[in-house]
C-alpha cells in the first residue's frame, strides 16, 4: 500500500517513484547514467524472460536520445551474452562479475536494442570470494582515414521523377505549366468525362547517340497514347519497375541533346456515380475518406543510365532535407563519387534503388592490433553493407556504426566495398511539402490544404511549394578503420 499511497501523490517525480520502487521490490536490472542517477524515458525500456535455465533481458532505447556512458546492473549472478538479432550470433560481454550481479558499461545508442543471455555460473560468489574479469584495455589507437573519392562498381538504374506539365482538353488551348495534383482537380471540376492531353519537358545534356537503356514509367500506358519529340512510341509494357503498377515503356534512342518533349493523350473518365460522391464528400467527412477515382494522374518517370543534375543549387534544409528549385537535367553518369559530399548534389536526387562503391586500401598489419571499421555518423541509407577482400562482413541497420573485421584484412592491398541501398522517398516524395521532410505521410501530404497529418497547420494555409525537398542519401562523413592495440589487464571487481 505504501507503494501505491507515494504513486498516487501528485507531488511524486518519475525519480522518487523509482526510488521509492526500488527501495521496496530490487529490481531484476538497473540502468543508470555515469554519475549513478537512473536512466528515466518511456523510450527506454527493458524485458526479462526466462529460457532454458538462461534469463534473457532486452533492452531498447525507441527514442532520438542517445545515451553515451550507460551502467547496466543485471542483479543476477552468471556470464552475460550478447545475441546478434541480425544473425543469432552470440558472443560474450566484457563485463564486471561484482557480489550483486554483473555491470555492463554499454552506449545506448538512438532506435538500438541490446539481447543479454545471462547463464547462471555453478559457483555462487560470496562476500569473501570476488570473481576477477579480464578486461580488454585500449593500449594504443590509430586512425587511417579512407579516401574521400570511391569508384560506382555498380548502380541501378538511375530515375527522374516528372511531376509538372502543360495539358489541354479536348484540343483546346494549351495551358502554362502546373503540378499534376492541381491538374487533377480542376479536371473533376469539369464534372464529365473528357479527353485530355499532357505534355512534359524533359532536358538532355547527354550525348544521345551513346547506347543507353531508357525507359518512360508510369501507369496504365494500354490506355495512353505516347508521343516523344512528336514520334508515337509504342504503348506497349516491357515489364514494371519498383511496383507491379509501374510499367516500363522502351523509349531507347528517342531523346535528343536539349529539350525534349513527352505528350499523353488519355480519357479521362470517372463514371456519375464517382461525381456524385465527389460532392457529397464536399458536405460530409465521412464521405471524403471513402472517396476514390476511377481515373487519377500520376508522376511519370524517366528511368535509364544518366545521372540527374540540376540548374539550381541544393540548399542545406536542416532534419536531413536537402532542397532544390531545378530544373533537373539528363546528364552522363559519374563513374566515381565522393563520400564527404551527399549523393543527392551528385547525380541522383531522385534515386530509389542500390549503389555499390569501392576503393583499394593499403593495410600494413600488426599481430596485436585489433582492426574496426567505423562510420563517425550512421549512413543515409536504409541498408549499408560492408564486403572486403570479396567477403561480406556486416550489414548495417541501425547504430552502432562499427564492427570489428581484423579476421578479414590481409597485409597489402585490401579492396573495400561499401552497398547503400536507398529507399523509395526521394522517387514518390512528397517533394513540394512546406515541412520539408513531414514525419507522417497521408494522401494529403501530396496536395495544397493540409489534412490529418498536419494537423498542427491552420487548415487554410497552403502547404504545397514549387521547390523540392530530398532526404539526404549517402554518409556525412568519410569512414575510417581504427586500429587498437589490445593489452590484457586483470581489474578486480568491485
Amino acid at each position: 500500500m505504501r507503494v501505491v499511497d507515494a504513486a498516487m501523490k501528485p507531488d511524486m517525480s518519475r525519480l522518487s517513484l523509482v526510488k521509492m520502487l526500488t527501495d521496496t521490490v530490487s529490481p531484476p536490472i538497473s540502468v543508470t547514467d555515469g554519475m549513478g542517477n537512473p536512466i528515466i524515458s518511456d523510450m527506454v525500456n527493458v524485458q526479462t524472460l526466462e529460457l532454458d535455465g538462461s534469463y534473457l533481458y532486452y533492452l531498447v532505447n525507441s527514442g532520438e536520445e542517445r545515451y553515451p556512458d550507460t551502467v547496466v546492473t543485471i542483479h543476477r549472478k552468471g556470464s552475460p551474452f550478447l545475441i546478434h538479432l541480425e544473425s543469432g550470433a552470440i558472443e560474450p560481454l566484457n563485463h564486471k562479475a561484482m557480489p550483486v550481479g554483473i555491470r555492463l558499461n554499454l552506449t545506448l545508442h538512438p532506435a538500438q536494442s541490446y539481447m543479454i543471455r545471462v547463464v547462471p555460473n555453478h559457483e555462487e560468489l560470496n562476500d569473501s570470494v570476488t570473481a576477477t574479469e579480464l578486461e580488454l584495455q585500449h593500449a594504443g589507437r590509430q586512425i587511417q582515414q579512407l579516401d574521400e573519392r570511391w569508384r560506382i562498381d555498380y548502380i541501378d538504374k538511375n530515375s527522374l521523377t516528372l511531376d509538372t506539365c502543360r495539358y489541354r482538353v479536348e484540343q483546346g488551348e494549351w495551358s502554362k505549366p502546373r503540378p499534376l495534383i492541381f491538374i487533377q482537380e480542376e479536371l473533376l471540376k469539369i464534372g464529365a468525362p473528357v479527353q485530355i492531353e499532357l505534355e512534359f519537358e524533359v532536358a538532355v545534356a547527354f550525348d544521345p547517340l551513346m547506347k543507353r537503356e531508357l525507359y518512360l514509367v508510369l501507369e496504365n500506358p494500354e490506355k495512353t497514347k505516347i508521343q516523344v519529340n512528336g514520334n508515337e512510341v509504342a504503348s506497349h509494357s516491357c515489364g514494371w519497375w519498383r511496383d507491379v503498377a509501374f510499367k516500363k515503356v522502351d523509349i531507347t534512342g528517342c531523346l535528343q541533346h536539349g529539350r525534349n518533349t513527352i505528350r499523353l493523350a488519355l480519357n479521362f473518365w470517372n463514371s456519375p456515380e464517382t461525381y456524385a460522391a465527389i460532392k457529397r464528400a464536399n458536405q460530409f467527412e465521412s464521405e471524403a475518406n471513402k472517396l476514390t477515382f476511377d481515373s487519377e494522374l500520376e508522376s511519370v518517370y524517366i528511368i535509364g543510365d544518366f545521372a540527374v543534375t540540376s540548374e539550381s543549387p541544393f540548399v542545406d534544409g536542416g532534419g536531413g532535407v536537402l532542397f532544390s528549385d531545378g530544373p533537373f537535367i539528363l546528364s552522363e553518369r559519374p563513374h566515381e563519387c565522393s563520400l564527404a559530399e551527399d549523393l543527392v548534389s551528385q547525380g541522383l536526387p531522385f534515386f530509389a534503388g542500390s549503389l555499390r562503391l569501392a576503393q583499394t586500401v593499403s593495410i600494413c598489419l600488426d599481430n596485436r592490433a585489433k582492426w574496426l571499421w567505423r562510420f563517425d555518423a550512421r549512413p543515409n541509407a536504409i541498408v549499408t553493407r560492408l564486403t572486403i577482400n570479396g567477403q561480406e562482413i556486416h550489414t548495417f541497420l541501425w547504430e552502432p556504426c562499427e564492427v570489428d573485421i581484423s579476421e578479414y584484412l590481409i597485409s597489402g592491398e585490401n579492396l573495400i566495398e561499401l552497398e547503400l541501398i536507398g529507399s523509395c522517398r526521394n522517387l514518390l516524395g512528397p517533394h513540394h511539402h512546406v515541412k520539408g521532410e513531414p514525419l507522417k505521410v497521408g494522401p494529403d501530404s501530396f496536395k495544397n490544404k493540409p489534412g490529418w497529418t498536419d494537423k498542427d497547420l491552420d487548415p487554410d494555409s497552403p502547404i504545397y511549394q514549387n521547390r523540392y525537398a530530398f532526404v539526404r542519401y549517402g554518409l556525412s562523413h568519410v569512414p575510417s578503420l581504427v586500429s587498437q592495440n589490445m593489452k590484457p589487464e586483470r581489474v578486480r571487481p568491485e
